[in-house]
């Protein structure tokens, strides 16, 4: 008979664990930890490849009142190294990292569940102000990624290497963040689906004001395809091309994009043709989303 599972409490003062990392240590797969609520200065968290639920309280909006503030300490604020779906992140607010390449929050070949949490007022010089994902299929269900900055995808990044699964957004909302390519994400090889997501007010000093895709052509599923439903994109601003999204070499926005999208106050600039999605190179003469059978294409939608 296995072991029964424990719930294991944190809060800053008066309970078992004043740290959510010693109740990590001190935690087997299956148990949960409950954080109340507070801010932790803690960074560097890591999960050790245990199936855990880490659950943070609530406000009486329903909105995380956990925050996890590394105050520009440590590498990352939590990192995630193999962890598979039964590993659940919710209700928490990851803020104050400034990473020199690294992400605040970072997955390697993981694929965790995040449920309500805030990424925001993240720094990184590197690929991902809030979170960084290499090689993983993490879902991200009813977050919020505001105010981060990165070199590329300033509220997320992903670099793919032909896997599987991929990621997935799920009600998911983009704000405030900016990035050289791909203000609120930057995509690269990846085939994330994301449904009913908010892209507003972020900004790319070069290409994707709101998202930059990319692919490769080099290997299976490096193609980069990307599907989106629903989602509304709203004052986000690109200073080179593709004030929402720009498609970038290789990659694929598949014919589901186009379902439901709604584009609204664009601002852009491109030499090429003025539009709110930039396709840069196209993979496939034809493609449906690049209406002109040329290299350089653009989709134009109107400003609602």
């Amino acid at each position: 008979v296995g072991a029964r599972a424990e719930t294991l409490d944190v809060c800053p003062t008066g309970c078992t664990y004043a740290s959510i990392q010693n109740a990590i240590d001190a935690s087997s797969d299956g148990d949960t930890i409950a954080v109340a609520a507070g801010t932790y200065h803690e960074f560097d968290i890591t999960l050790q490849g245990k199936a855990i639920t880490i659950s943070g309280d609530t406000d009486s909006n329903g909105l995380p009142a956990v925050t996890i503030d590394s105050q520009g300490m440590g590498t990352n604020i939590i990192g995630f190294f193999g962890e598979g779906n039964d590993t659940i992140i919710e209700h928490l607010v990851f803020t104050g990292c400034s990473g020199e390449g690294v992400a605040a929050v970072t997955m390697f070949h993981a694929d965790p569940i995040m449920i309500n949490c805030t990424f925001i007022d993240n720094v990184n010089t590197g690929l991902g102000g809030g979170a960084y994902n290499l090689n993983g299929s993490p879902h991200f269900i009813d977050c919020r990624f505001i105010d981060n900055i990165a070199h590329w995808g300033g509220g997320y990044a992903c670099w793919e290497t032909g896997q599987p699964d991929h990621p997935v957004f799920l009600r998911c909302t983009f704000s405030g963040n900016t990035a050289t390519l791909g203000g609120a994400i930057g995509n690269f090889r990846s085939s994330p689906v994301l449904t009913e997501c908010v892209f507003r007010n972020n900004t790319a000093t070069e290409h994707g004001g709101a998202f930059f895709n990319e692919g490769d052509d080099c290997c299976e599923r490096w193609f980069g395809d990307v599907v989106m439903e629903q989602c509304v994109f709203e004052q986000n601003t690109a200073g080179q091309s593709g004030g929402a999204i720009c498609n970038s070499i290789f990659g694929s926005l598949l014919s589901r994009i186009i379902n439901g999208i709604t584009f609204l106050a664009i601002s852009w600039r491109s030499t090429i043709r003025w539009c709110a999605v930039f396709c840069w190179t196209i993979f496939w003469w034809g493609d449906p989303n690049c209406v002109y059978a040329s290299i350089w294409a653009c989709i134009s939608f109107s400003a609602i």
